[in-house]
């Protein structure tokens, strides 16, 4: 047989009649993920497909040649998958060619250097994102992510844009921006395209609804797509954000890939491999951040009817109203803000967050309510600016819930955190809290949480 052609553009094609039928079944076997979060008998589950098909088929083309026309059928794979698909027509004995159609049109030689020095293993995740290409990043917080993925756009010197998932992480990265490359990025949101001949930002569901409505021109207008704690990027459209592009580089950023819905397939079929891993003991031996201690403090709340009926959001009502447990976290932020320390305090619920910041204000304690949303906003920055403050102004609290406050915000001078509703049965957000702890700085020695 001819060698199959392959295209790669926004996804990797190919035609189904240079397959044969075995190699056909393997490359759809390879793209078809069970979906652990189906089930037929849960409500949970309801509306989920009980599996993924991440493979495309397309319409019949005629194609017209010299001695005639035929019809064939384009098959496409989401292209963090080329070295899977190449796996499988190897296994079943057959050749490729590769086209590149991917996007490469924007050198920007004006493109500042980053301003910061790399530590060694930053330098190592841009080697490795720069030879891969479509790859996933992984480290912990305080590792500097944000800073390798600058370092990584200006060794390019490219067009990019990133894609965050929250208005805290977008305005960040415009902070930083200013920071690291020394200038102010255009944003993609409402009508506004952006525009900056350098770096664009935009939150994931903007783009979904560009290409929603039919924005095509935008999939081809950068040579660079990354996106910074990918694995938080919502399941039903992580594949309308990301696969449409069709820029060389596609590059995710997190901790880890795994994600509360158990769906990593969709993180590694859009994105690839992980190319480079940084550990935690690294960075506690580099000096990158500090070790944090996890401490259980027992109450006397019971919940007895839970080991029958796990309700959790009837749990966290019954917690969130319990005013015993709630004074016992109201006395630890205490007793860590007379010491000299800077407190973060976590919940589930809105409500919870705002009871626990007026006790401390009532008490006579600086805090400040940190929740999401635009009109949290100014509210929200003052108190990270109280919390990145030094001498006699840095003794305060910040209460929040784990979605505003969990992931993403950097405040390295905070070394202890209160989980006042539970988090233990979730790996991934007892790391992403114990991430607001870990950064290292001026006089901090450990975290605690």
């Amino acid at each position: 047989m001819n060698p199959v052609r392959i295209v790669v553009d926004s996804r990797v094609r190919l035609y189904t009649q240079e397959l044969t039928a075995d190699a056909l079944e393997g490359l759809r076997i390879a793209f078809t993920h069970e979906n652990p979060a189906y089930s037929p008998t849960s409500i949970g589950g309801a509306g989920e497909p009980p599996r993924y098909e991440t493979f495309e088929v397309g319409e019949r083309e005629r194609v017209e040649l010299d001695d005639g026309e035929f019809m064939r059928t384009p098959l496409s794979f989401p292209r963090g998958g080329l070295g899977r698909v190449r796996a499988v027509l190897r296994a079943h004995g057959l050749t490729w060619t590769i086209e590149d159609r991917r996007t490469w049109n924007f050198p920007e030689p004006g493109f500042p250097d980053h301003r910061f020095e790399q530590r060694d293993y930053q330098r190592e995740m841009i080697d490795a994102a720069v030879a891969r290409q479509n790859c996933l990043l992984h480290a912990p917080t305080g590792a500097g992510k944000t800073c390798a993925m600058f370092g990584l756009i200006a060794r390019l010197k490219r067009r990019a844009l990133v894609m965050v998932w929250t208005g805290n992480l977008l305005e960040q990265w415009e902070e930083r921006c200013r920071v690291e490359l020394g200038f102010s990025p255009g944003v993609v949101r409402g009508d506004s395209d952006g525009g900056h001949p350098w770096l664009d930002l935009a939150m994931q569901q903007t783009i979904v609804s560009r290409f929603a409505r039919g924005d095509r021109e935008l999939a081809s207008r950068y040579d660079f797509v990354g996106c910074d704690e990918v694995q938080r990027f919502a399941a039903p459209t992580l594949f309308a954000s990301v696969d449409p592009f069709t820029a060389r580089y596609r590059v995710g950023v997190s901790a880890d890939s795994t994600r509360k819905d158990k769906k990593e397939f969709l993180t590694r079929d859009l994105f690839g491999d992980v190319a480079a891993e940084v550990t935690e003991n690294r960075l506690v031996e580099n000096g990158a951040v500090v070790e944090v201690e996890i401490c259980v403090v027992p109450t006397e709340f019971r919940a007895p009817w839970y080991r029958y009926r796990q309700d959790f959001n009837k749990l966290l009502a019954q917690m969130v109203a319990d005013e015993a447990r709630n004074e016992i976290a109201l006395q630890i932020a205490q007793r860590e803000i007379d010491q000299g320390e800077q407190v973060l305090l976590f919940s589930h619920r809105v409500e919870h967050a705002r009871s626990l910041d007026a006790t401390l204000v009532q008490r006579g304690y600086r805090s400040g309510v940190m929740l999401g949303g635009a009109g949290q906003a100014e509210v929200f920055r003052r108190t990270a600016a109280g919390l990145r403050a030094t001498g006699d102004d840095r003794k305060m609290a910040g209460v929040g819930t784990y979605q505003a406050i969990a992931q993403g915000l950097d405040l390295p001078s905070v070394s202890r955190g209160i989980a006042v509703t539970p988090i233990g049965n979730n790996r991934q957000q007892v790391g992403q809290t114990k991430g607001r702890l870990c950064r290292s700085a001026s006089g901090k020695e450990s975290g605690r949480l």
